[in-house]
């Protein structure tokens, strides 16, 4: 329930925004005559609109206008951590916390489904995160450059990574065993 609460404001457009991926992904499928009649096709077209759903939905997030004024920047590792701890309450805890690692697990996932590599998965991840973080200092929309952000945000790249690795070792056994007991 937390996250519809702390997401709320930007699901509606995020669904739109799915949406319209989801048509013009499909569109340019036909239109270039790929069709998705197997596995692998079918698993790059998923793995695709994963990244781009993932990639979508941290900006909306992250790019969201909040009441603060000006620009402020912690380039001081988990200072803000360390404070949030001492002095914030659990639900500013678990939102700063968890959902900055929750926020980049998706992308860390689909983005090592397409590259199968770790390291290149993590480097994106990080360079994605510091982007972020980059343009929440330029644009004036009320939000905090964090260095906090980006190791949270790459936390959750890895943790998206594992469960990839997880997914691949499950699907490998999948078509190699279980395909072999119908032969």
């Amino acid at each position: 329930m937390i996250l519809i609460k702390a997401f709320w404001p930007v699901i509606p457009f995020f669904f739109v925004c799915i949406v319209i991926l989801l048509l013009f992904a499909i569109y340019f499928n036909r239109k270039f005559n790929h069709r998705l009649n197997d596995y692998n096709k079918f698993k790059d077209f998923t793995v695709f609109v994963g990244i781009m759903m993932s990639v979508i939905g941290i900006l909306l997030i992250t790019m969201m206008p909040t009441s603060l004024q000006g620009h402020t920047i912690n380039v001081v590792p988990f200072q803000s951590m360390r404070e949030l701890y001492y002095y914030g309450t659990d639900e500013a805890i678990f939102n700063n916390l968890v959902m900055n690692i929750v926020l980049f697990v998706p992308f860390g996932f689909f983005v090592y489904l397409m590259t199968k590599k770790e390291w290149l998965t993590s480097i994106f991840g990080c360079l994605f995160s510091m982007s972020i973080e980059t343009i929440q200092y330029i644009l004036p929309i009320g939000r905090t450059t964090n260095i906090d952000d980006v190791i949270l945000n790459v936390t959750g790249t890895l943790v998206g990574i594992i469960l990839a690795y997880f997914f691949r070792k499950l699907e490998y056994f999948i078509f190699n065993y279980i395909s072999r007991d119908k032969s």
